[in-house]
């Protein structure tokens, strides 16, 4: 009886560090979402100074912080891929242990900057500042 009661006690324990992980894993995703957010609202606010004066210096400008919201939203991407594997590791572990870290997790930076997710946002976008820049 105290076993079964234990194991139950050690089950939600698990289970309330892997609701924890999720809540990382969640905050992440939504980090990623508002960059994205505030990339679109700064390529807009340069297309307006763009319409209002019409320098095609704007459209080169407005590449430089699409770039810069592109390593910091894989960033965020690279860092919840580590959480979700954490989360997959305190899945399929019996330890009671609730550790947060991710040591140990590597933190694939340079794969995920090119990953398909993140360049088919990013590139198309700076490619067409740059181009529009150029052409115009």
């Amino acid at each position: 009886m105290a076993e079964e009661k234990n194991i139950n006690n050690m089950e939600e324990k698990k289970l309330k560090h892997m609701e924890f992980i999720q809540g990382v894993i969640t905050r992440m995703n939504s980090n990623s979402f508002s960059i994205k957010t505030w990339m679109i609202t700064i390529i807009a606010a340069f297309l307006a100074m763009y319409a209002n004066g019409g320098n095609t210096t704007y459209f080169l400008m407005a590449a430089v912080p699409t770039f810069v919201f592109w390593l910091l939203d894989t960033y965020y991407l690279a860092m919840e891929r580590q959480y979700r594997k954490l989360y997959n590791k305190v899945k399929a572990s019996n330890d009671s242990d609730m550790n947060m870290s991710t040591e140990g997790i590597p933190l694939n930076y340079c794969c995920t900057l090119f990953r398909p997710v993140e360049v088919s946002i990013y590139l198309p976008i700076i490619l067409a500042l740059i181009l529009a820049g150029c052409l115009m």
